[in-house]
């Protein structure tokens, strides 16, 4: 009787079904680990868009509110030199100027001459002040010679206290040439800057567990991040090296306070935006789609076996039979 040789043909069909599976395994590490990296990039794209979408709206809020204040302010100037072309007297009138001040509702009432010194005013130490003196009252200078001038600056300290917020706005005298000036504390406007502080907008954001937001002006400092932490800093304090951020928007991968993280950032008008995520937390899913495909593939291999094998036993019997 012939020797049987069909227990040796066993190995070529489970090392086909081996190099299978392991090609499935590799085509399966492949196809998620891009689709990993496809979603974080569009889930980071997604909260920095949010976060640039909020700073612009904050903008457009204040600029509106600006636009409004400023424009009420010029009004009550203009208000106050129509009073003291009905009464020229009205400026040397303490009394009759707190009375103005409070009806027109704000704080501080100024008169300057056609030299540009201030003649009345509701805080009496105030007055001799030269409007030319200090880089933040001499562009109301250009009043005395243009009849149709009107200024709201921005909110500053004063210019002669330095010390809390003021709102200056000032018109050109109808009487004669000079500056009619009000001053008061915009807290309109201060409420709408506390809500919208840029230093708030990414505090404390997070994308899922481990993904971080950081906002920076143009220059790479450091206006608003998740942990608060380095604001005003230069972004290099977070470990990123000078060369990091080139041109409009990239990405990279690097490795910051002992995590790495795929980082990418854009420039939305003036700030860029800089978002990451954990690459531990990015292929997450990957990893425990890849160990349930690997125990199939194992469970796969093992049973296949089984069924060779025994069938190969089968043969044999048949076969020495």
């Amino acid at each position: 009787m012939k020797k049987p040789v069909i227990r040796k043909l066993p190995l070529i069909p489970l090392s086909i079904i081996s190099g299978v599976l392991l090609l499935s395994l590799v085509i399966s590490w492949m196809l998620l680990s891009q689709h990993a990296i496809n979603s974080t990039r569009t889930l980071v794209n997604l909260n920095m868009l949010h976060i640039a979408s909020e700073i612009r709206q904050n903008e457009q809020t204040l600029y509106t509110l600006r636009l409004e204040s400023d424009a009420q302010s010029i009004a009550k100037a203009h208000a106050f030199a129509f009073m003291i072309q009905q009464n020229p007297a009205v400026i040397h009138d303490e009394l009759k100027l707190g009375e103005i001040r409070k009806l027109l509702d704000v704080d501080e009432l100024h008169v300057s001459d056609k030299n540009g010194i201030l003649v009345g005013s509701t805080i009496h130490t105030y007055i001799g002040y030269k409007y030319a003196s200090d880089p933040q009252s001499k562009p109301f200078l250009l009043a005395i010679y243009y009849k149709d001038f009107k200024l709201a600056q921005k909110p500053m300290p004063k210019g002669i206290e330095k010390g809390e917020m003021f709102q200056y706005t000032g018109v050109a005298r109808l009487d004669e040439p000079g500056i009619v000036q009000i001053g008061y504390k915009p807290e309109r406007l201060y409420r709408a800057l506390a809500a919208a502080d840029i230093g708030k907008v990414a505090n404390g954001y997070r994308i899922r567990q481990t993904g971080t937001i950081i906002v920076t002006d143009l220059d790479g400092k450091v206006l608003s991040g998740t942990d608060g932490s380095n604001i005003g800093k230069n972004i290099t304090a977070f470990g990123f090296s000078d060369k990091a951020f080139r041109g409009a928007e990239g990405s990279f991968i690097e490795k910051i306070g002992g995590k790495k993280s795929l980082f990418i950032y854009r420039i939305y008008d003036d700030y860029m935006v800089i978002g990451s995520l954990g690459i531990d937390e990015m292929y997450q899913r990957r990893n425990q789609s890849m160990l349930v495909q690997i125990i199939s593939s194992i469970f796969v291999f093992i049973l296949m076996a089984f069924f060779l094998t025994r069938k190969n036993k089968t043969g044999t019997e048949s076969a020495e039979g």
